[in-house]
């Protein structure tokens, strides 16, 4: 289970980067073109909706090029530890796009999809088991796991974070 974004050169990654950033920015040329010409200013409510969409395909390249996200697989994704928490983050529909085959259809692409997951679980596993480091504290957002099966892994709900929900909605 490999990424394809990054198995490409970096020179066709920031090809790729470039043409979706051009890409966003004549969409929302055209948005703010026909809005002005129409007198529909509420079109310009869909520039956001479409800078949230794109922004993984962006943050998450840059992020692991500078460190500040860890793929065990290509769908679980952690932030560096820092004080003793690790925060889990779930792929993206940057990820989904680079990793899954168009081909594979429902409960298929599902079981693809988590066993990304659990892959990358045991990943984080086998690396965090060998440090003799502190005791590690687990956060992440869920969307795959209720929290009946949560608590039954010793895991506990916590309040969620606003900025946090809407952005897993657009995911």
């Amino acid at each position: 289970m490999e990424h394809r974004f990054f198995q490409k050169p970096e020179s066709n990654q920031r090809k790729i980067l470039f043409f979706l950033g051009s890409l966003l920015f004549l969409f929302c040329l055209i948005i703010v073109l026909v809005a002005y010409l129409t007198g529909f200013y509420l079109l310009g409510a869909l520039i956001p909706i479409a800078i949230l969409i794109a922004a993984p395909f962006f943050n998450l390249p840059a992020a692991k090029k500078n460190g500040s996200f860890k793929y065990y697989s290509p769908f679980l994704i952690t932030e560096p530890k820092k004080d003793g928490l690790v925060i889990f983050h779930g792929g993206t529909l940057f990820d989904y796009y680079y990793t899954l085959s168009p081909d594979i259809e429902g409960r298929e692409r599902i079981r693809y999809v988590l066993y990304g997951y659990v892959l990358g679980f045991l990943r984080f596993i086998s690396e965090h088991e060998k440090s003799d480091s502190e005791d590690v504290t687990i956060r992440g957002t869920s969307y795959i796991i209720n929290p009946r099966t949560a608590s039954r892994f010793g895991l506990e709900p916590v309040q969620k974070d606003f900025l946090q929900i809407l952005i897993l909605l657009f995911n």
